[in-house]
């Protein structure tokens, strides 16, 4: 797994990368991405319909690439580029009590 922290203008991700082979002609890297509230608090980030964010890609860097297009769509222009996470603790599951819905 790798995870990368990115800043834009209107708030601050994680984007962790698995790799997660679904079998012949599928991608088999996933992002999963999380929101960084000003606290310091990381919910995981959902579609309106509450399903976790997941953005497929066949490369580990596709993969990142789309879920900083996606996310930078959300939350305005970056502000600082990727870079690897600071704080190492795990980032929690997704909890329908704590998630934050798209507008």
């Amino acid at each position: 797994m790798r995870c990368q922290e990115v800043a834009f203008a209107r708030g601050t991700c994680r984007i962790e990368i698995d790799r997660r082979p679904n079998g012949p002609g599928l991608p088999a890297f996933v992002a999963h991405v999380w929101l960084t509230d000003v606290s310091g608090v990381t919910r995981s980030a959902v579609m309106e319909r509450g399903a976790p964010v997941e953005i497929r890609g066949e490369t580990e860097a596709l993969a990142l690439s789309t879920a900083i297009g996606y996310l930078e769509g959300r939350f305005g222009a970056l502000s600082e580029y990727a870079h690897g996470c600071t704080d190492t603790t795990e980032v929690p599951s997704a909890n329908p009590a704590s998630r934050t819905t798209e507008e």
